[in-house]
């Protein structure tokens, strides 16, 4: 004992005399969870941009929000003054900076998105308002026969629902011959609104078609209460074709046409009617039938005698599909994703055949399949990947046909996030699909400290669907799977479609030997 004793001083000593030059480790702090009352789903956190992003609801007051809750980095504090200021009822009007701390500084942005319903009506309003929420503007439109100096108001909500006007202006008539100002008030702040109406000679209008494929939405708008809808007819044809009422739906005077079973690469012409006036016409040209590369998954190679790859040439780094191997055969010796042989198909191969595994004993790792590419092993056993491939059209559902084997979950992450309650549970595949309009493909990290997931209801996303199955799907089955559009304008630049035999893989949480088979994929471009 005594010489341990010894020891222990000499060091003591020594360790005065010695200068400590060993850099701190570079560890990013992150919040795990943040949460505000009047949220009205999961804030996104964004650990890349080191950004909190919060969802309201109409309701909420967003220059008054109090924080119910966060969580950050194990390990890391929060600085004095950002503490303070998340304890008081916080103003995200615009964003705020908190400071987080692990051996360095590192700031966060919150921020938040309130999504409000507004609208404005008057009598005889041709078309719908524009609204400007940021610059407090509303601007409508009458036929010219209808004085300004009486102007019916029917709607307006320019604020959240418990808003108060002054003037009120529902149900009564107002000089519009100068604009209006409106004062709005809610939760205690008052904003002035400046109201406009116009007169216009043209009783009908059309707007520039959105074409998509083989389907294309027109716009129009005239006089509310009047005979509203389109007509239709290939470029150069005589006779125009009405579009059905069912196809249309009427918002006051703005009505949208779906026409549908249209040819591609056709040019049509479209008119919008209103009782017997015509709209000018619009011209515009369909789109290209796009299938993905390797879609039937018939090229395969098998690289450095242990991975396979979903594409034909083993000298290549990277096809048009990626897959987990890279970092499955990384740590181990076992693919997740591997070819389905078929002796009917030229290549020998014919689908991809997804497996869950425990790999090398240490590490989950879901089977999987996506366009893209696994980038990289992100040490010691997370991974780095980039979604989506390049792509300008617009479908209407995704066509696979599979099969799916559930084992029982029996690995589940404990932390960020806890989900530990999904134990003995049937594993859940998934099988999903995007359009989105990011300059560069989305990247995916898996590592908890720096996660980077996909958001399904991130602003980057034009269109989603997904399928997911907790039950055993034992002969190959047709399944479609229905793309929902946020937008019938915005063009995407890239297509990601997922598979999984596991949902929360990207959480290594799943059951082992959970399989997915793939026969194909289809996208499928009419209504």
């Amino acid at each position: 004992m005594r010489g341990v004793a010894v020891a222990m001083v000499c060091a003591a000593a020594m360790s005065s005399c010695i200068t400590n030059d060993l850099p701190y480790p570079h560890i990013q702090p992150n919040f795990l969870s943040f949460e505000v009352d009047g949220q009205d789903r999961a804030a996104n956190i964004d650990s890349a941009s080191a950004t909190v992003t919060v969802f309201l609801t109409e309701e909420a007051n967003i220059n008054g929000l109090n924080v119910s809750g966060y969580s950050i980095t194990s390990g890391a504090t929060i600085s004095d003054a950002s503490a303070s200021m998340l304890s008081q009822p916080l103003d995200l009007s615009e964003p705020k900076q908190v400071v987080l701390s692990l051996y360095q500084d590192y700031t966060w942005s919150i921020c938040a998105i309130q999504s409000i319903s507004r609208y404005f009506s008057v009598a005889n309003q041709v078309g719908v308002a524009d609204i400007d929420a940021d610059a407090h503007t509303v601007s409508v439109v009458v036929p010219d026969v209808v004085p300004l100096t009486s102007v019916e108001v029917l709607t307006m909500k320019l604020a959240g629902p418990n808003a108060d006007y002054s003037p009120a202006l529902v149900g009564a008539s107002y000089d519009f011959t100068n604009p209006v100002s409106v004062d709005v008030t809610d939760h205690g702040i008052t904003t002035t609104w400046t109201i406009t109406v116009e007169q216009t000679a043209t009783k009908v209008f059309i707007e520039p078609t959105d074409a998509w494929t083989n389907v294309a939405w027109v716009h129009g708008s005239a006089e509310v209460g009047k005979s509203n809808g389109f007509e239709y007819r290939v470029q150069g044809a005589e006779e125009w074709i009405p579009v059905p009422q069912e196809w249309i739906t009427h918002e006051g005077g703005s009505f949208t046409g779906r026409l549908i079973h249209l040819l591609p690469q056709t040019t049509y012409e479209v008119r919008a009617v209103s009782d017997e006036d015509y709209s000018v016409v619009d011209v515009f040209t369909t789109g290209l039938i796009e299938q993905m590369p390797n879609s039937q998954f018939e090229d395969w190679c098998y690289v450095n005698n242990k991975m396979w790859c979903p594409w034909p040439n083993p000298e290549d780094t990277k096809g048009y599909w990626g897959s987990g191997n890279k970092g499955s055969t990384y740590i181990g010796t076992s693919n997740i994703t591997m070819p389905i042989t078929d002796i009917m198909s030229l290549t020998g191969y014919k689908g991809a055949h997804l497996e869950s595994k425990v790999i090398a004993g240490i590490k989950y790792a879901a089977g999987n399949i996506f366009t893209g590419e696994f980038k990289k092993v992100d040490p010691p056993t997370d991974g780095i990947l980039e979604f989506g491939q390049p792509f300008t059209q617009r479908p209407t559902s995704l066509s696979t046909r599979i099969k799916f084997q559930s084992k029982p979950i029996t690995k589940a992450s404990k932390s960020n996030p806890d989900l530990t309650h999904l134990l003995n549970t049937p594993d859940v595949c998934i099988i999903w699909c995007a359009l989105i309009d990011t300059d560069e493909q989305f990247e995916i990290r898996t590592k908890p400290s720096n996660r980077q997931l996909f958001d399904k209801d991130g602003d980057y996303v034009i269109a989603y669907g997904e399928f997911c199955s907790s039950t055993d799907i034992t002969e190959f089955t047709d399944i479609t799977i229905p793309l929902e559009y946020k937008s019938l304008s915005r063009k995407p630049k890239y297509l990601i479609v997922v598979a999984s035999t596991s949902m929360y893989g990207d959480y290594y949480t799943g059951g082992p030997g959970s399989s997915l088979d793939i026969m194909h994929f289809t996208l499928n471009y009419d209504y």
